[in-house]
């Protein structure tokens, strides 16, 4: 019994330091802003393949507060990407190929966020691994180019 609770504790610990540390608390507000979020007036689009090689069209959409919204042709449905705004950062271990307690003392954390440039939608990461002190370089990365028609509309 003593085993059990112990390992339901480590399992929740475990969850709780993978969350993003930019949890925000007001989720109606959320579910409001995904609602109004659509497919049409994503205003940042990248067109390319998915692994099969079929077209994989992803679209996001910048609301007023800073939201990212993404979407594919696969699914229009809102999925809140991130927030221009607000740093994110993900932690977790070097545990890729089984566990050992090397690999789980070796924790690995990513800081990313997002920017427009010049009509561009941008995200860029930095990954530091905590047991040696090292960081990684800074990554960007082009998640979309402004749509035909969506240059002023921010």
């Amino acid at each position: 019994m003593l085993y059990q609770r112990c390992l339901l504790v480590a399992m929740a610990l475990g969850a709780a330091w993978m969350m993003p540390a930019s949890v925000k608390a007001d989720f109606a507000s959320e579910y409001k802003n995904a609602e109004s979020a659509n497919w049409e007036d994503a205003q940042f689009v990248n067109i390319g393949k998915n692994l099969k090689g079929d077209t994989l069209e992803e679209r996001y959409k910048v609301n007023k507060n800073g939201d990212i919204y993404k979407f594919t042709n696969y699914s229009k449905d809102a999925s809140k990407y991130g927030n221009l705004r607000e740093q994110e950062q993900y932690s977790r271990n070097t545990c890729f190929f089984g566990y050992n307690p090397t690999c789980a003392s070796n924790t690995m954390t990513t800081v990313s966020q997002y920017a427009i440039e010049d009509c561009k939608l941008y995200k860029y990461s930095k990954t530091r691994m905590i047991s040696g002190g090292t960081f990684g370089d800074v990554e960007r990365t082009l998640l979309g180019e402004c749509r035909d028609g969506f240059a002023q509309k921010r």
